[in-house]
């Protein structure tokens, strides 16, 4: 009996938790940037590169395309069809995903993503 309270005290906690946070999630619209990147609002690592490029104030740099593909059709269409034109098989595709449309490469995953938005920002700093 102690195991199954327990177990819906820690339900109910998370809850709660979770239901405190809130979080923006509007898309980013911005047909010159060169970065586009696809995420679900529900996804964990989406979350986590969420709040870094929030932290680090990335989105105010508009150097990015922020799309969410898991409820929005229109965007799912076109991230699918940007990972055929990638030759990505559909167990190799992940969200976070960042497309880089100079060079046609993409990278997958939170860890990924920061460094190469932080060094595209540094180099748009230097150029200035």
């Amino acid at each position: 009996m102690k195991k199954i309270f327990g177990c819906i005290m820690a339900i109910v906690m998370m809850l709660t938790f979770t239901s405190c946070v809130k979080i923006e999630w509007d898309d980013i619209i911005n047909p010159e940037a060169n970065f586009i990147y696809y995420y679900w609002k529900t996804c964990p690592h989406c979350i986590a590169l969420h709040k870094t490029l929030v932290k680090k104030d990335i989105y105010s740099k508009n150097i990015l395309e922020k799309k969410e593909v898991w409820k929005n059709p229109k965007n799912q269409e076109e991230f699918k069809e940007l990972t055929d034109k990638l030759w990505l098989a559909p167990e190799d595709v992940w969200v976070p995903f960042l497309y880089i449309k100079s060079s046609k490469k993409h990278h997958i995953g939170e860890w990924n993503i920061v460094p190469i938005l932080e060094a595209a920002i540094a180099e748009m700093w230097e150029n200035k």
